[in-house]
């Protein structure tokens, strides 16, 4: 494969993982981060229960956290230049 294709090769792929990575993002705050604010919740909600949904969505941030580090890693090794 020529230079030409293979650069454009990894400019997909690089915008490809930066996607995956702004898509992350979103995901995080949209979906879990709201639901961890107290004032989204009814209000007659004791708080035994509301401190057990913290905690199930903390496993879901946490999971989405290292996904963000996976990508980051992968861009990362992306924009190293290969060994002799």
């Amino acid at each position: 494969m020529n230079r030409e294709g293979s650069q454009k090769k990894f400019e997909i792929l690089d915008n490809y993982l930066l996607r995956a990575l702004d898509i992350e993002d979103h995901m995080s705050f949209a979906v879990y981060g709201v639901y961890l604010i107290r004032s989204m919740w009814p209000k007659n909600l004791s708080n035994e229960p509301f401190q057990e949904i913290l905690k199930l969505l903390r496993i879901l941030i946490d999971d989405t956290e290292r996904h963000k580090k996976i990508i980051k890693g992968l861009i990362k090794r992306l924009h190293e230049k290969p060994g002799p």
